[in-house]
């Protein structure tokens, strides 16, 4: 994976779709599904193609489309991944500011079912550690 992923607003929106759709989708299945419907089919290419640099989608097939064939894309990663290497490699949270952080994040949550399931993490990882 790539450290340090930037991804600008439309690019994120277009991830978020792969990722929620579970499927490869087309360029013209992004257009027609995106909530950016103003999305020229020039600027959807420019996008994959941004993604496609940026490790974070691959050519999953090819689908055919009228006369043509279409290549159909998915995610590199998991949203989950994604969002771990982006919190992970960013400089300023080193070792020491780990577990401030972390705690920060825990107060937020007010499900006891997710604090079970960290706890559960934590004592896997504790144990592997071991």
């Amino acid at each position: 994976m790539t450290v340090g992923i930037e991804l600008t607003n439309s690019e994120q929106e277009v991830m978020e779709l792969l990722w929620n759709k579970k499927v490869a989708l087309t360029t013209t299945d992004i257009i027609n599904m995106s909530e950016n419907c103003s999305w020229k089919k020039s600027y959807v290419h420019i996008l994959v193609n941004s993604l496609l640099k940026k490790n974070m989608i691959k050519v999953e097939g090819m689908e055919r489309s009228g006369k043509n064939y279409a290549r159909m894309f998915s995610p590199t990663m998991t949203k989950e991944e994604y969002s771990i290497q982006i919190l992970t490699s960013n400089e300023t949270l080193s070792e020491d500011l780990f577990v401030p952080v972390m705690s920060g994040m825990f107060k937020k949550i007010d499900d006891k079912k997710i604090i079970d399931e960290l706890q559960e993490e934590l004592d896997r990882r504790r144990r592997e550690l071991l």
